[in-house]
C-alpha cells in the first residue's frame, strides 16, 4: 500500500491538488487490495480443487496401481515361463538331434543288413543250385550202384558155372570199384547233408535279420518329436502374444497414471483472467474385456469437463 506521506514534490514545480493525489492514491489501494483479495481466494479455490481431485482420483489411481502389480506379477511369471520353455526346446532340439543321428546310423545299417540280405539271397539260390546237381549226381550213382549190383549178381552167375584161373583177381577188382563207388555216395551224401546245415543256418539268419529290422525301425519314431515340438512352439507363440497385449495394457496404464499425477501436480490447463477462472478436467474411461481370467481387449475414452470459478 503506497501511503500518502511518501509523496514528495520537486521543488519550483507547481504543486498538484493534495486532494486530487489522495483520492487516485486511495483508489489504488483499493484496487490493489482487491487483487490481493482475488489471489487469495484464488489460491484456496486451487486448493479446494486440487483436494477435491485428489480425492476423486484416489480411488482409481489405487486401484491402477493394483492393476499394474499384478500385471507385473503376471510379466515376472510369463518370463519364468519363456526361459523354461526356451530351455525345453534347446533339450527337445538336443533330443532331436540325437535320434536324428541315431536315425541315420539305424538307416545306414539297415541299408548294410539289406545289401548283405541280397548276398545271402543270392547264395542261398547258388546253394540251392549245388544241392539240386547234387541230388542230380546222388541220382546218377545211385543208378549207376544198381547197375553195378545187377552186374555183380551176373558176374556172380556166371562165375558159378564158368571156372577162370584167376578168380580172385577179379573179385579184388569188383571189391575196388564198389569200395570206390560206395565212397562216392557217402562224400556225396555228407556234402548233401552240409548244403542242407548251411541252407538252414542261412534260413536262421535271414529270419534274425529280419527281426532286428523290423526292430530298428519301431524303435525311432521321431514323428511324435516332431509333433510335439510343433506344438512347444505354437505354445510359446501364445504366451508371446500374451505377454505383449499385457506389456501394452501396462504401458497405458503408466501413461494415464503419468497423466493423472500431471493433473495432481497443477499442471491441468487452467485459463485465468481478472475477472473469471477456467479449470479443464479431463476424465478417462477404460473398459477391458476378461474372458476366462484373461484380458482379451482394450480401450479408453477421455472427456474434457471446464470448470468456471
Amino acid at each position: 500500500v503506497i501511503k500518502f506521506s511518501q509523496i514528495y514534490l520537486p521543488s519550483g514545480v507547481e504543486m498538484v491538488s493534495f486532494g486530487f493525489i489522495k483520492a487516485t492514491m486511495q483508489n489504488l489501494d483499493d484496487r490493489l487490495a482487491t487483487y490481493l483479495e482475488k489471489v487469495r481466494s484464488l489460491e484456496k479455490a486451487n486448493a479446494d480443487f486440487e483436494l477435491k481431485i485428489r480425492h476423486a482420483y484416489y480411488a482409481t489411481i489405487s486401484d491402477l496401481q493394483v492393476k499394474i502389480q499384478h500385471a507385473t506379477g503376471v510379466n515376472g511369471g510369463i518370463y519364468l515361463s519363456i526361459d523354461n520353455v526356451k530351455l525345453a526346446v534347446d533339450d527337445f532340439r538336443v533330443k532331436y538331434q540325437t535320434e536324428l543321428n541315431m536315425r541315420q546310423s539305424v538307416e545306414a545299417d539297415i541299408a548294410g543288413l539289406r545289401r548283405v540280405l541280397d548276398e545271402l539271397t543270392m547264395s542261398r539260390s547258388d546253394l540251392e543250385m549245388q544241392i539240386e546237381g547234387l541230388r542230380e549226381e546222388l541220382i546218377f550213382l545211385k543208378k549207376n550202384h544198381e547197375e553195378v549190383s545187377w552186374w555183380l549178381r551176373t558176374s556172380q552167375c556166371r562165375a558159378s558155372c564158368v571156372c577162370t584161373v584167376t578168380p580172385d583177381c577179379f573179385l579184388m577188382d569188383f571189391l575196388s570199384q564198389s569200395k570206390a563207388l560206395n565212397k562216392e555216395v557217402a562224400v556225396s551224401t555228407e556234402t548233401l547233408q552240409t548244403s542242407r546245415s548251411e541252407i538252414t543256418e542261412l534260413k536262421c539268419t535271414l529270419q534274425s535279420l529280419e527281426i532286428g529290422l523290423q526292430s530298428q525301425l519301431s524303435m525311432f519314431q521321431v514323428t511324435s518329436l516332431e509333433e510335439q515340438l510343433v506344438q512347444l512352439r505354437a505354445d510359446l507363440e501364445r504366451q508371446g502374444q500374451e505377454y505383449r497385449m499385457l506389456l501394452d495394457i501396462k504401458t497405458r496404464l503408466e501413461m494415464e497414471i503419468a497423466e493423472y499425477r500431471r493433473l495432481l501436480d497443477g499442471e491441468a490447463t487452467s485459463v485465468s483472467t481478472t475477472s473469471k477462472t477456467s479449470t479443464t478436467r479431463k476424465v478417462v474411461t477404460i473398459v477391458e474385456e476378461v474372458v476366462d481370467g484373461k484380458v482379451v481387449s482394450s480401450s479408453s475414452q477421455s472427456t474434457m469437463t471446464h470448470l468456471k470459478l
